[in-house]
């Protein structure tokens, strides 16, 4: 992903050299803030490395599925949650939960994915984990919010989408709903314009 790197100052000429101390703290001040955040993700996603292989391994992505690693898997994502806070291991420890019959777990990361996605939820990645969440509380009406929201946000790309159907997919039925209608909660690539 990209990378920031704080440059210092930049020569300007005329007006703009009046506002030059105000433009470079403000773009020091987005440095400093966006540092931390990008560090972060980072360390999330090394930290869900190893979850996301067991993962694969559970749900047979590329071989035969062993639903006994189920359990590891969701453990290894909340691992990487605690370390983090990072949403993206949060909704992946409550999803995997659901699926090993660990409902209360599943409940609990899915309702503080939910908590922190409504107030910071913007792009693709985070409106549709808020959509993952509500489903795994039992909110259908919230999880299609969410989705139709995730449609035409930033990142809604053809790929992202199917990715998101996959795991709606492995989810459904969910608690009170049938494989057709999770999968109707967000529509195909290909019934979509994402402009992007």
């Amino acid at each position: 992903f990209p990378v920031t790197i704080w440059t210092g100052t930049k020569a300007k000429s005329g007006a703009a050299a009046r506002d030059t101390d105000d433009d470079d703290a403000g773009e020091e001040d987005a440095f400093n803030r966006a540092v931390p955040q990008r560090l972060n993700v980072l360390q999330e996603d090394v930290l869900a490395a190893r979850a996301r292989l067991l993962k694969e391994r559970a749900l047979g992505t590329h071989r035969a599925a062993d639903k006994s690693l189920l359990p590891q898997a969701a453990l290894a994502y909340e691992e990487a949650y605690k370390q983090t806070h990072g949403y993206f291991s949060a909704i992946n420890a409550a999803s995997l939960y659901h699926l090993s019959g660990r409902s209360a777990d599943a409940v609990r990361l899915a309702r503080e994915t939910a908590k922190y996605l409504a107030k910071e939820g913007k792009a693709y990645w985070e409106l549709a984990s808020l959509g993952e969440a509500e489903l795994l509380l039992g909110n259908p009406a919230g999880a299609q919010k969410a989705f139709e929201k995730a449609l035409s946000a930033e990142g809604a790309t053809a790929g992202a989408i199917a990715t998101t159907r996959l795991q709606l997919k492995r989810l459904a039925p969910s608690p009170g709903m049938r494989e057709a209608e999770v999968l109707s909660l967000l529509p195909q690539s290909s019934d979509i314009v994402t402009g992007k």
